[in-house]
């Protein structure tokens, strides 16, 4: 789950509080009241530790960024002992279970996607931008060296990834009306990773590591 990573609780309260609205609503939506009602604190208390809606959300932004850059680092230092195959499969298995696990991230870029300016620069390249960036940069590096077929359009495949996963993550409520089940649920979580992994890895040209279908 995303943290700030403040040691005071209550601050870290408010910002969990921010980021839950800020999923549900999307920014213009979401007011300082409602986050106020939803941590259990007074606007007084909200202003002397996050100032304004602006800065919590500069703060959402930043987290996800963190996160995001951070899950990229990993995926490449594992460059170093398996194969690419490999990498990229453990690389998605991990996005999208935490993704499961707490959808707030994807629903946040939905709504930055949908501000009314056409979307939202701040989270769109502050955020979600230099991890995005950072994945393709090395999926480009791997295509150079021969370890991707020539064909993948490298860039166009990290964004229907993206696309891939928002389905069942996105509204838990409609893909349970499909499915009978949605990604809270054990088996039905496995096999949203699962067929994620295997699209990702079809989308790069790429087999399933161990030659599984």
């Amino acid at each position: 789950m995303i943290k700030s990573n403040d040691q005071d609780p209550t601050r870290q309260r408010i910002f969990d509080a921010a980021m839950d609205c800020f999923a549900h609503a999307g920014y213009a939506a979401t007011t300082t009241r409602r986050i106020c009602e939803h941590a259990g604190v007074n606007l007084a208390l909200l202003s002397y530790h996050w100032g304004s809606k602006a800065e919590l959300w500069a703060a959402v932004v930043h987290a996800l960024h963190t996160e995001l850059l951070e899950q990229a680092r990993l995926a490449a230092l594992e460059a170093r002992s398996c194969s690419l195959s490999e990498i990229v499969s453990g690389f998605l298995d991990q996005v999208v279970g935490g993704l499961i696990r707490d959808p707030r991230p994807l629903r946040i870029m939905a709504w930055a996607q949908l501000a009314p300016q056409g979307f939202d620069p701040a989270v769109v390249q502050g955020a979600y931008g230099p991890a995005v960036q950072a994945v393709i940069s090395f999926l480009e590096g791997e295509q150079r060296a021969g370890q991707l077929p020539g064909w993948v359009d490298v860039p166009l495949a990290v964004v229907t990834f993206y696309g891939l996963v928002a389905e069942p993550l996105l509204e838990p409520a409609v893909h349970r009306h499909l499915f009978g089940a949605d990604g809270s649920e054990a088996t039905h979580g496995a096999r949203i990773r699962a067929h994620a992994v295997r699209s990702g890895l079809a989308l790069l040209g790429l087999a399933v590591p161990g030659g599984e279908g």
